[in-house]
Order: structure tokens, then C-alpha cells, then sequence
């Protein structure tokens, strides 16, 4: 999203990334192997009673 050449950037235009980082109460954006960490726990056996959740991987947004 943020790599000028990925077809993703050139779809959305991010006028100020600071401003956008700021939103987030961790102050950065998710590395890709957090989230993947979150898809892997979801995919494993030991979710397998978990049911009709939303998980948010997005460093506290959905708090505020």
C-alpha cells in the first residue's frame, strides 16, 4: 500500500502518511507476519471453538 509502484498505491491516493500513522494508537502500521499471525491462529486447530468473530489486526483504531 505505501510502495509507489504496487498497483494497490497507484488505486489510493495518501496525501499525508503521518496523518494516517497518527490514527493509529500504536503509532505504526501492522507488519505483515502480525497479521499473519492472527489469519495462522484462526486456521489452526486451536480455534477450532472459536465462532463468528472479528478480529481487527489494526493496532487499537476500532478502540477509539
Amino acid at each position: 500500500m505505501l510502495d509507489p509502484a504496487s498497483e494497490v498505491y497507484s488505486k489510493h491516493v495518501i496525501q499525508n502518511i503521518n496523518e494516517l500513522v497518527a490514527m493509529v494508537p500504536k503509532g505504526r502500521f501492522a507488519e505483515m507476519d502480525e497479521v499473519a499471525s492472527a489469519v495462522s491462529y484462526f486456521a489452526s486447530e486451536e480455534a477450532r471453538f472459536v465462532t463468528g468473530q472479528v478480529i481487527s489486526v489494526n493496532g487499537g483504531c476500532t478502540m477509539l
